[in-house]
């Protein structure tokens, strides 16, 4: 039997955190599928970085819009994107309508675990 040791699981979680990118909104709630390779519909001007900390084994991903990012639009979707474009996890939530005065928070915790 072989185990990734604790400095393997760091090393895991440094490449990632070294791919990821960015973070977007979208309009489309159709159910997530593993073929997913886009957001349905993205909202255009809600594509922003991400903001991500290390933790030990973990990763710390947070996504702000600005103020009225996709005013007029209804979220449904929330994708992350590495840094070749490629969406790396895609949710699905109940409709929020967007307007002048909406803020969009995410805050997404990435655990590298070892089970033994």
């Amino acid at each position: 039997m072989s185990i990734v040791l604790e400095q393997g699981l760091n090393k895991i979680r440094d490449y990632i955190y070294d791919k990821l990118n960015d973070g977007q909104l979208g309009s489309d709630g159709t159910t997530v599928t593993t073929a997913d390779t886009a957001l349905g519909a993205p909202i255009t001007v809600t594509l922003k970085p991400l903001t991500i900390t290390k933790k030990d084994k973990s990763l710390k991903i947070e996504y702000n819009t600005a103020l009225g990012d996709g005013s007029g639009s209804s979220a449904r979707e929330f994708g992350i994107t590495d840094i070749d474009d490629l969406l790396i996890t895609r949710g699905v939530f109940p409709a929020e309508d967007l307007d002048s005065t909406s803020v969009v928070s995410t805050t997404t915790q990435l655990l590298i675990l070892q089970d033994i």
